[in-house]
């Protein structure tokens, strides 16, 4: 036994590894039996051979079961539980047995050796720790066994442990620390035991009274006692089902019981005075800790509560009421604390996360302040809101509709997205589109929330039914809101709660008990003079790590300056033998402590309690850094390890830390939320967790790893359970019929399968079904009984038989055994998340908590500290300093007090601000009748006013005897505040406090008139916005003034930035002055500059090496200290509280409260009043109403104060430095602007400035002053003799007036010279123009005179030939350098064939041009095109207009058709305006200008030519015979001239005789058509204004049109090839993820809603792309080509005129084939055979989800057989137009989906006979042998289509497999057709109508073949071929003739 107890603690104390082995096997079965066998032996207390001993045996075993490592370990919480109730036994007898035996040992033991005299020390030692391991081993058993605490036999063990020391010993600190810990132990113990005896004793009486009760069962009444116990000790019974005896028990957050529970109050302990009696069920600890716990729950949980009830007492008004004055005065007047309501809320989904458990998705209606504005005003609104803030307030879900049946939920915000990026549609069950974020939606928002509590089963129950619920089965929904609760933080009371929890079920290792919780027998303290040097207070024993006598080395304070060299010699040290007195008299001599802290310091390192109070401005923190300082100067020698500095705040804690980080500790850690300095975030855990710098405990890897799998994999079950509750009532009703009644289900939803009626219009029929069968009815019980039948008779007939009453029960049994049984499941899961996660959690604080023993100070603020209480509660930490501990509460004080605390140094001052609460009632300072909770009292209080003393009980009054206080170090000197201000404190809170001499020699405030003033006034706060429930409170007048005030203190000039503070009590009014001044903008004196204001000035005059002075400009020094700024950079701005151990320079204070009611608000405390006027140094000015504050008695005082020494008054008065005799008053902010506006007085500065001049501003501060810039003109002579030209605040610099005609060096005379380079002409640069002949090239440049040196390069083009046949145009030093012209960049300057434009790109020669991306220039009289010139222009539908005078007609036809009347030769009749004479142009023309009067134009006009036939000029010309046509550029020409241009015979019959225009006339229709329309002779205009050539210039531009239209086209088509082929690429991989995805494995856990989800995805992308070729397809359709649509316009103007039809002017399509829109039909079934194809494999694997695999089948079935058909149809309009491409590949895909659709039909289980099948595949070989015909035909063409007919013939053939790889062949085919139609080039037609393009010189060299049909299409020698028929015109149709 022994070697294996000495095994077990070796193996406990190596190493982690060591010790995880060694606990894990005594916690198995073997292990367990030997811890039976070691507490069932006999131990003896002498030597035996044959029995075990109880040294060593009973002792190794002590130590072992009570060892620190084990039994505060997380990893080991439950092997160690399992061990304890082992020891304790089933019923305690085991246990109880086994300490009676170690106490009687123990006293046997002490007997023997009182008996023998004198007793060894070692032996007292050994028996003093076996009293300590046993009472630790007690306690633990007491504490991890429920019922031991009513074992009434542990009650005689107790005593026996008691009479092995002498309690009196302890009181006198004369025993050791070993006694004193036991004894400790055994007061706790005595707690549970007596809590015990109170649990009894109540179970008895609440037997009698229930036993009374229902016997006679009286009226209920309020009882008789001084105090309703909780729970199940009260005699009226427990309140509600949250009402408990034992804290532990009770749930943080309340349950609905508790919130509709309004009879009874809740038991609420009041303040407990240990030497007071109280009502209350437990004692000492025990019951400071229920408490605590009890009052802050109430101050937190409790707010909650009673907000919650009085939303549910008002459901109606607040949810269905749309008045929100109502709602708004409901819940402001009744509800005690903030809320805020988000209406109409839907549970959108419910999802599971690894780490968080369970994510809840929830929408709401938008909220007012953001709904009725755009996206950016609401994703701002939503930034600046501080509603639904992660990690920030609690949130209920609350369903009150009915009161038999409410619901509510208690939420943390998981995540707050205010902009999804992921804008993808969500979609509900219902097809519903959902919000995915805040601020998307206008009309309703979304926020995603966690449980607050994630394994509590009300909540998951509630869950599951209010997520089924809003599925909307034919049961409706309830009205569901969400509340906020802003104020109510959950981080900042719920760790904190549950550690009180954990402390009061295990409080065997919470240290100090007998000063937290002192009881009546431990009030005998005696003073002994020996050891206390302070009267009157009580003895406190010091650290236990100072028992030894240690000597401390103090050398680490620094020194002060004045002491002299004999103080130095004597070391600095610090023992328990030395007298306090003169120790802290030396350190007040040597070092730099004053008094009071050097009294302050020795007191703490004495004490292992140690308060020290610090008056405001007495350097306490300053003594907390020294008494951590010279803790970490002895840390090695006293074992102390990490020094654990807690604050309550965030702010606090970074200032003691920096403070540490200054005085030159550096190995700090700090914990919790970001810090805002970098210095110490890289100092936190969280950085190092970044940065992978804490290192791995050994052996944990692997079980990390498997804990995570483990989350992982409760996580996917979760999600199951998830998708279940997300299902509509009937779906999880279903679910359960399944799998308990399966035949009930067969018979409601008829038998259908998982995969039956899952298709991709995803129709359900679970609903309805349920839906009928319950709405039915039948006769029932055919035996016509009326007895009602029970459920289980009901199951056993057939249910469509039942009666309607019968099926709604029947429904009603199922739905809620079903919601039962899930929720259950639900509750299972995330109980085992729950643990699986907390296992996580530890094996990773194992790792943390050996990195944080390497620290040697870590900061942790107090909620963070109980927030991570896993983590720290293994630090061995035995000092705690606890910064500002008079704002902790005293829970969070208990919860820091780690088990390995032996030291605890409280610094703070009580009479300063107190902990916040929020419950006013559980204040101290609450002052109307009833109990005393005193929540807001800290532990730094408590003890400051405790006394301690004998006390004598005497007819229930304490008589006080001789009284003792605890000790306190109160700070006396304050080094802060001037003594005028430190009155004002001096007077009301500390007469001991003494000012420093220092303090009086502050200097005065610079622009004010006192140093100390009250601006008292009567302007009334603002009134508040109803809306928001954190409304704060603001003063309007106030901020106005402080603004005005501050503005006028930085114009001094004296004060660096932050020694101006502006406090207000309230963050409204902070929020009012941070923007006010934000928006300010002022002269701001540099920091570095005002340390050197003091300093003389110095004179400047300099002078350079020239010999010349250099004047400053007046003021230049200056200027460079003053600059713009804001006055917000030079403040510091906080509320009150926030600025406790702050200080500034000058306070400026707004008190904002000002009303006729006279509350002041936060500022009636005097703790608050004593932070608030003790921040200031040398000046502070309060602006406020004193009326208001004068009812609270400090201020009372403090206004006496004021007014005694005139600092009070409705003005404050200025001083100005300069006219000291103006008095100056304000009183208002406008005052300042009159009479200081620049920070002086009114007025004028006056004062001379440095330059001599007066400075015209308004008097200012000196600073300012020398920051003027003088605006007059310099009055200095230069020394060249000119004047200085610039302004006096400017330097004079050089001179710059020009000097004229200078002669160079060079010898060329510059026109002007500056004056300042006249002494060195040669820098001159010389601008004449010189020509040189470059070396080497010999080109002649021309460069300046001053360029022309040896270094210079020729910069001439460099004029060598390139390839391409153009010049190089770089410049001739760049080729010579590089050798290599490089490519040409000169533009191409090939004319574009869609357009009159040429290409603008560099040179490429080797490659076709792009397509035009210019404007497009085509217009005519109505309209211009909007396009590009790449674009087919859209053709003009205006009516024409065009007439003729002589013939009386006019043109009916469209803009864009040719005309269909004829151009008329005679002279126009009509009159110039101007001159009056006869138009000398041609009928049917605009008329011209006058100025072309032949008659009176000018001779220049006259002499113009005109004539191209005869070449005669304008004067010359017979109008009369030959008129003229005046063009829109100016130029004019005769009718026979611009005739013959525009071969106006080649397009109209004329007589040939007269040669009069006839009518149109037949022509080519391409013949020219790479020409652009002709135009003028001159400039080249097009001429598109004249009506003459119209129809010429329309068909031009008709072909033109065509053009474009076939070259977009085409392009489009290579766009689409590219996606196709790109989409067949892709298909095979996300294929296999698919099906991985879809497995039958894994789909069967997921719902209807995700299979449609997944087909919609997979299907999504060959979706688009087919929407995008069918609107290709339909875009190149004959209608919409440009001879279509012109041919519709026309037909749609013809149709007009009554006597013709539309019929008669029919378009002929074979006039222009492009064949785009067969291209396109080809594409579209290239790519459904893609999909189908993919499809049928999915499908085809029996290994996927059934429900998938119909899905697709029917998607395959309902469009095969279109798809044949289209097939068909288009083989028959591809060969009718001769495009046997097209025809081939539709004949390729025919063949496929035959063989798809017999595959189909198989794969539905259709027989199909063998006669279909073989006629099918015959219809497929024939197709294909047809393919095969057209490609042997146009083997060119069709050749690439070889490779898809064998792939298809495989198939026909029986083949199962098909590839959609495209071939390399394949690719080319398709990349030489997306080069066809390039932008340059000329086009033809081949005798099919095909269009095509051939090179650059118009007409085809050599004989080719069409790339659509193989006709021939070249030529030779610029000669086609036959085949570009003369076909009929569209011009015949257009003409109506």
């Amino acid at each position: 036994m022994q070697e294996f107890l000495q095994a077990g603690l070796s193996a406990v104390t190596i190493s982690t590894e060591s010790r995880q082995t060694f606990v894990n096997n005594l916690a198995t079965e073997g292990g367990l039996a030997r811890i039976r066998q070691i507490v069932e032996t006999d131990f003896s207390t002498s030597y035996s051979v044959l029995n075990p001993m109880f040294d060593p045996h009973c002792i190794l075993f002590l130590h072992l079961i009570s060892h620190e490592e084990i039994r505060y370990s997380l990893v080991f919480e439950k092997a160690v539980g399992t061990i304890y109730n082992v020891v304790y036994g089933h019923d305690g007898n085991r246990g109880v047995e086994f300490f009676r035996k170690i106490a009687n040992c123990l006293v046997q033991i002490s007997e023997v050796e009182g008996g023998n005299g004198s007793i060894a020390r070692d032996k007292v030692l050994q028996v003093e720790e076996a009293l300590l391991l046993a009472t630790k081993a007690l306690l633990s058993t007491l504490t991890l066994n429920q019922g031991a605490a009513i074992k009434t036999e542990f009650r005689g063990v107790v005593e026996q442990l008691c009479g092995c020391y002498h309690v009196e010993d302890i009181n006198r600190d004369l025993v050791s620390l070993d006694v004193r810990s036991a004894h400790e132990n055994i007061l706790k113990i005595k707690d549970i035991l007596s809590m015990g005896d109170t649990i009894s004793a109540s179970n008895a009486a609440n037997i009698r009274t229930t036993t009374t009760s229902r016997q006679q069962q009286p009226e209920w009444r309020p009882p008789e006692l001084d105090v309703d116990l909780p729970g199940e000790l009260s005699q009226l019974g427990p309140r509600h089902d949250n009402d408990r005896a034992l804290i532990s028990d009770i749930r943080i957050l309340p349950t609905l019981s508790e919130i509709l529970c309004d009879q009874r109050l809740d038991f609420l302990p009041t303040r407990h005075n240990p030497n007071s009696p109280s009502k209350h069920h437990e004692t000492g600890i025990l019951r400071l800790l229920d408490s605590q716990f009890r009052l802050l729950r109430e101050d937190t949980s409790g707010l909650l509560r009673d907000s919650i009830r009085l939303i549910l007492e008002n459901w109606n008004i607040l949810v269905h009421n749309p008045d929100w004055r109502v709602k708004r005065k409901i819940l402001r007047d009744g509800s005690p604390t903030p809320v805020r309501i988000y209406s109409n809320v839907e549970i959108q989904r419910i999802k599971s996360d690894p780490i968080k458990g369970v994510e809840i998705e929830i929408e709401f209606d938008q909220v007012r302040g953001a709904g009725n504005s755009n996206l950016t005003r609401r994703k701002q609104w939503w930034r600046e809101s501080r509603g639904l803030r992660e990690g920030g307030a609690i949130l209920a879900v609350i369903n009150g509709e009915e009161e038999e049946d409410m619901t509510v939920i208690f939420l943390l915000v998981s995540k707050r997205e205010i902009c999804a990026l992921d804008h993808d549609e969500q979609h509900s069950p219902s097809g519903i589109r959902h919000v995915r974020d805040l601020a998307s939606n206008a009309k309703r928002a979304m926020i995603t929330l966690r449980l607050a509590i994630p394994t509590c089963e009300v909540d998951l129950s509630n869950l599951v039914c209010l997520a089924s619920n809003n599925r909307r089965s034919f049961s409706s929904s309830r009205p569901l809101i969400l509340v906020e609760f802003p104020a109510v933080l959950y981080n900042s009371f719920e760790g904190v709660l549950r550690c009180l929890q954990s402390l009061h079920k295990d409080p065997a290792y919470i240290p100090f008990t007998t000063w937290l919780a002192p009881r009546e027998h431990d009030n005998t303290f005696t003073q002994d003079p020996a050891t206390t040097y302070t009267d009157g207070n009580i003895i406190v024993p010091p650290p236990a790590y100072l028992l030894n006598n240690a000597t401390l080395d103090l050398s680490c304070i620094p020194t002060s300056a004045n002491n002299n060299s004999n103080s130095t010699t004597t070391p600095l040290t610090i023992s328990l033998s030395h007298d306090p007195h003169m120790l802290s008299t030396q350190l007040s001599e040597v070092t730099t402590l004053d008094t009071g802290q050097a009294i302050a310091m020795i007191s703490a390192l004495r004490h292992e309690v140690a308060l020290i109070q610090g008056p405001p401005g007495t350097g306490k923190s300053y003594v907390g850094i020294q008494i951590a300082r010279c803790l970490l100067k002895n840390r090695d020698l006293l074992g102390l390890g990490p020094i654990l500095c807690v604050c309550y705040t965030n702010h606090a804690l970074d200032q003691f830390l920096h403070e540490l980080l200054n005085s030159g500790v550096t190995n700090i850690l700090r914990i919790g939320s970001r810090s805002p300095s970098p210095r110490l975030e890289a100092l936190s855990l969280e950085n190092y967790k970044k940065n992978g710098q804490i290192p791995r405990m050994k052996g944990l890897g692997k079980r990390i790893s498997d804990c995570r799998a483990s989350l992982e994999k409760l996580s996917a079950e979760i999600q199951k359970v998830c998708r279940q509750a997300e299902e509509s009532s009937v779906g999880v009703v279903k679910e359960f019929l399944k799998k308990r009644f399966p035949v009930q289900a067969e018979g409601i939803f008829g038998g259908r399968s998982e995969g039956v009626g899952v298709s991709l219009d995803f129709e359900l029929g679970d609903d309805a079904a349920m839906e009928t069968w319950v709405s039915g009815d039948a006769p029932g019980d055919w035996s016509g009984s009326d007895v009602e039948r029970s459920i289980d008779q009901l199951l056993l007939v057939e249910i469509w038989t039942l009666t309607n009453s019968e099926r709604s029960r029947l429904y009603q049994y199922w739905h809620n055994s079903a919601f039962a049984e899930l929720s259950q499941q639900f509750h299972d899961l995330m109980q085992r998340h729950s643990s699986a996660k907390q296992l996580y959690t530890s094996l990773f604080n194992a790792s943390y908590t050996q990195f944080l023993d390497r620290f040697h100070i870590v900061g942790v603020t107090t909620i963070g500290l109980a927030n991570n209480s896993e983590l720290l509660r293994g630090l061995r930490a035995k000092v705690l300093i606890c910064e500002e501990a008079g704002e902790v509460l005293e829970a969070h004080v208990l919860t820091v007090l780690l088990p390995s605390i032996q030291h605890v140094i409280l610094i703070g001052d009580h009479l300063q601000l107190r902990p916040r609460i929020s419950n006013l009632k559980l204040s101290m300072e609450y002052d109307r009748a009833g109990p005393k909770y005193n929540l807001d009292e800290s532990l730094f209080e408590r003890l400051a006013n405790s006394h301690f003393g004998d006390w004598n009980m005497s007819g229930g009054e304490g008589k006080r005897g001789g009284v003792s206080r605890f000790p306190i170090a109160q700070l006396d000197h304050q080094r802060r505040m001037h003594p005028t201000i430190s009155t004002l404190v001096r007077e009301t809170l500390y007469p001991h406090l003494r000012d420093h001499p220092d303090t009086t020699s502050y200097p005065k405030i610079t622009g004010m008139k006192r140093r100390l003033f009250w601006l008292d006034h009567r302007n009334r706060e603002d009134a508040g916005d109803p809306e928001e429930p954190m409304q704060s409170k603001t003063n309007m007048w106030e901020a106005k003034m402080v603004t005005a005030l501050v503005r006028h203190l930085c114009r001094q000039g004296k004060y660096k930035p932050g020694e101006i503070a502006v406090l207000t009590p309230y963050v409204g009014q902070l929020r009012i002055l941070r923007d006010m001044l934000g928006e300010m903008v002022e002269l701001i004196i540099g920091e570095r500059d005002l340390a050197d204001l003091d300093t003389s000035e110095v004179e400047v005059d300099g002078r350079d090496s020239g010999g010349r002075r250099e004047r400053p400009p007046q003021g230049r020094q200056q200027q460079q200290m003053v600059g713009k700024g804001k006055l917000l950079d030079e403040l510091r701005m906080a509320s009150v509280d926030n600025f406790q151990g702050e200080e500034a320079t000058v306070v400026i204070v707004s008190l904002v409260r000002s009303n006729i009611y006279q509350n002041c608000g936060f500022l009636k405390t005097p703790n608050r009043i004593n932070v608030l006027l003790s921040r200031a140094k040398h000046g502070m000015y309060i602006i406020g109403d004193a009326n208001t504050s004068s009812r609270v008695p400090m201020w009372s005082s403090v206004i006496q104060l004021l007014e005694k020494n005139g600092n009070i008054g409705p003005k404050l008065e200025l001083h100005c430095s300069r006219h000291p005799n103006n008095k100056i008053y304000v009183s208002s902010p406008d005052d300042f602007a009159i009479h200081a506006p620049e920070g002086g007085c009114a007025e004028k500065c006056g004062l001379r400035l440095s330059c001599g001049h007066s400075c015209a501003v308004k008097c200012h501060s000196t600073t300012l002053h020398k920051a003027v810039k003088c605006m007059e003109l310099c009055t200095r002579v230069r020394e060249c003799g000119h004047l200085c030209s610039r302004k006096c605040n400017a330097l004079c610099g050089e001179c710059p007036e020009k000097v004229l005609d200078v002669v160079l060096p060079c010898g060329h005379t510059a026109k002007e010279v500056e004056c300042q380079h006249m002494g060195n002409l040669a820098g001159v640069k010389c601008e004449q123009p010189v020509a040189r002949e470059m070396p080497g090239c010999g080109h002649n440049i021309t460069i300046r005179c001053h360029e022309n040196t040896n270094d210079i390069r020729c910069s001439h083009p460099c004029d060598s030939l390139l390839p391409c046949g153009h010049s190089c145009r770089k410049p001739c030093w760049r080729c010579r350098q590089i050798d290599d012209h490089g490519s040409c960049n000169i533009p191409c300057g090939r004319l574009f064939t869609t357009c009159s434009h040429t290409c603008g790109q560099p040179c490429h020669s080797s490659t076709s041009c792009s397509p035009c991306n210019r404007p497009c220039d085509v217009r005519c009289r109505h309209s211009r095109c909007p396009k590009t010139c790449s674009d087919p222009c859209p053709p003009c539908a205006e009516q024409c207009g065009w007439n003729c005078g002589h013939r009386r007609d006019r043109c009916s036809m469209p803009c864009a058709v040719p005309c269909d009347i004829i151009p008329c030769d005679r002279r126009c009749e009509k009159k110039l305006v101007a001159c009056g004479h006869q138009c000398p142009g041609v009928c049917g023309e605009l008329c011209p200008d006058s100025k072309f009067c032949q008659i009176c134009c000018a001779p220049d006009i006259l002499e113009q030519n005109v004539d191209f036939i005869m070449f005669e000029k304008y004067g010359q010309i017979e109008i009369d015979e030959n008129p003229l046509i005046f063009l829109s550029c100016g130029h004019f020409y005769t009718v026979s001239s611009l005739d013959g241009i525009m071969e106006l015979t080649q397009h109209y019959v004329t007589d040939s005789r007269t040669g009069k225009v006839v009518c149109p006339k037949l022509s080519q229709r391409v013949v020219t058509s790479g020409s652009a329309p002709k135009g003028c002779p001159e400039c080249r205009m097009p001429l598109r204004d004249i009506d003459r050539y119209n129809r010429i210039i329309k068909k031009a531009l008709l072909d033109e049109a065509t053009r474009r239209f076939v070259a977009q086209a085409n392009l489009r088509c290579a766009e689409l090839v590219e996606e196709i082929q790109k989409r067949e690429m892709k298909i095979e991989g996300e294929r296999r993820e698919f099906m991985l995805e879809w497995s039958q494995a894994v789909g069967e856990s997921r719902d209807l809603d995700q299979v449609k989800s997944s087909l919609k995805a997979y299907q999504a992308e060959g979706t688009r792309l087919q929407k995008y070729i069918n609107k290709f397809t339909k875009s190149v359709a004959k209608t919409e080509q440009p001879f279509g649509r012109v041919n519709s316009i026309f037909a749609s103007a013809v149709a007009r005129q009554r006597n013709i039809t539309t019929n008669a002017f029919e378009l002929d399509e074979s006039v222009i084939q492009t064949g785009f829109q067969f291209r396109g039909e080809c594409f579209s079934l290239r790519l459904d055979w893609a999909i189908l194809w993919d499809f049928d494999t999915i499908y085809s694997n029996n290994t996927i989800d059934s429900r998938i695999r119909s899905a697709l089948r029917g998607a395959v079935a309902s469009r095969i057989k279109r798809l044949m058909d289209r097939c068909l149809s288009l083989i028959n309009s591809s060969r009718n137009a001769k495009f046997p491409q097209q025809e081939a590949e539709a004949r390729i895909y025919h063949a496929l989906f035959s063989m798809l659709s017999l595959s189909n039909s198989r794969a539905q289980g259709q027989l199909i006979n063998v006669a279909t099948e073989t006629s099918t595949r015959l219809r497929a070989r024939e197709s294909l042998e047809e393919c095969e015909t057209l490609c042997s035909r146009y083997p060119g063409t069709l050749a690439y289509l070889k490779d898809d007919a064998e792939k298809a013939k495989k198939l026909v053939n029986g083949g199962t497999f098909y590839s959609l790889v495209t071939t390399e062949e394949k690719r080319e085919v398709y990349r030489a057709m997306a080069r066809q139609f390039s932008g340059t080039g000329h086009w033809y037609y081949c005798r099919n109508n095909h269009p095509f393009t051939v090179g650059e010189c118009g007409m085809p060299m050599e004989e080719a073949r069409c790339p659509q049909c193989e006709e021939p299409i070249g030529g030779h020698d610029h000669t086609p071929v036959q085949g570009v028929r003369r076909a009929e015109d569209l011009e015949v149709e257009f003409s109506g003739a």
